[in-house]
């Protein structure tokens, strides 16, 4: 298929979108990755303190309450550094010989260490919550100033808990919207892929109808001796091509085509009025082709025929009896040996391949 530059506008069209679309899927993910970096060095910073905490709980245990104290429970990133810091909290205020008002804290790290199998973790969180339990004493034995800061960090907990809800429902939310343009753009994509080819595919046949051809007399030659017949075989042909095989409601079509088929095959008058059709028409063509190629095969001789009248690939298919990839095998062969000929020869013969078969 030959494209014209409108043919290239439409394909070049077609592309823009996509590649807008890359160019911005690329921007945000560039984003995403900005934000997760960034996540991530609050993160670390974080994890940083934990450390220094745990390093400071044998010696300096109050100091290591204070800085966990200090950490803004619901601006850390993950369920594990959450539950690393629980832990640390809860042993401070053991070390400390304080007593926490609940358990809530601690249960956060046995609850996640022992759903995540870390069984060292989750037996010293277990004795930690069994030291907190054990400890019954007064309300007003508690310290008020702990009480208060408990409580501050059990609610960070839980605006922890519902941001991470709020960013879970947004990321499957940005996953369905992804997917859903996605498949917008593929089938906006194949869209403007058809129809740049349908495109194509008319300014092509308008260019070919606008050729001027040597073989007018030909066409009218073979409409006077066909027809309206003509026409049905060619068309029914390509029907039957595709009917071969399919449901039975299309039984009584295909044995009405294959009856005008086989009754076509049969009638060897039609064929050579055909042929002179041909001679006549297209200034004594097949006579050429015997000239030519005096040993061509008969299925090969017809095969010109055919083509030299313009039926389609199909129609040709069912009239030689032949599946359609063999038929563009032997037309392969046949154009390879008439390109062999002298110019004498090849050059109006090379004519039947040159009126836009129709598959």
């Amino acid at each position: 298929m030959i494209f014209s530059n409108n043919h290239y506008f439409c394909i070049i069209t077609l592309l823009i979108p996509i590649l807008d679309t890359i160019i911005t899927m690329r921007f945000l993910l560039y984003i995403a990755i900005l934000f997760v970096a960034t996540a991530c060095s609050v993160s670390n910073s974080y994890r940083h303190e934990l450390d220094r905490a745990q390093d400071e709980m044998e010696l300096s245990p109050d100091k290591a309450l204070e800085r966990l104290s200090a950490i803004d429970v619901s601006e850390l990133s993950d369920s594990a550094t959450i539950a690393r810091w629980a832990l640390l909290y809860s042993q401070a205020i053991n070390r400390n010989r304080l007593v926490a008002p609940s358990d809530t804290i601690i249960n956060i790290a046995v609850d996640y260490y022992r759903l995540h199998g870390d069984s060292a973790e989750w037996r010293q969180a277990e004795d930690i919550r069994m030291a907190i339990i054990g400890k019954s004493v007064p309300e007003s034995a508690t310290d008020p100033l702990l009480s208060a800061r408990y409580l501050q960090k059990v609610r960070e907990y839980t605006l922890y808990r519902e941001r991470q809800e709020r960013r879970t429902f947004a990321c499957l939310a940005v996953i369905v919207l992804t997917i859903a343009i996605a498949i917008i753009v593929w089938l906006y994509s194949r869209l403007r892929l058809k129809k740049a080819e349908t495109d194509a595919l008319l300014a092509e046949a308008a260019s070919l109808r606008g050729m001027a051809t040597d073989n007018s007399v030909l066409r009218d030659s073979v409409a006077q001796l066909f027809g309206s017949r003509f026409e049905l075989i060619d068309r029914l042909c390509g029907t039957y091509y595709e009917s071969q095989g399919t449901k039975v409601e299309k039984t009584a079509i295909v044995n009405q085509v294959k009856a005008e088929i086989e009754a076509l095959r049969a009638d060897s008058s039609t064929f050579a009025r055909l042929e002179n059709a041909v001679n006549e028409g297209r200034g004594q063509l097949l006579v050429t082709i015997r000239t030519a190629l005096p040993d061509i095969k008969p299925a090969d001789y017809a095969l010109a025929v055919y083509l030299a009248c313009g039926f389609s690939n199909r129609a040709i298919a069912l009239l030689l009896e032949e599946k359609i990839d063999v038929i563009y095998k032997r037309k392969s062969r046949l154009k390879a040996k008439i390109s062999s000929l002298s110019a004498e020869y090849s050059e109006p013969l090379a004519s039947i391949f040159a009126d836009g078969q129709k598959k």
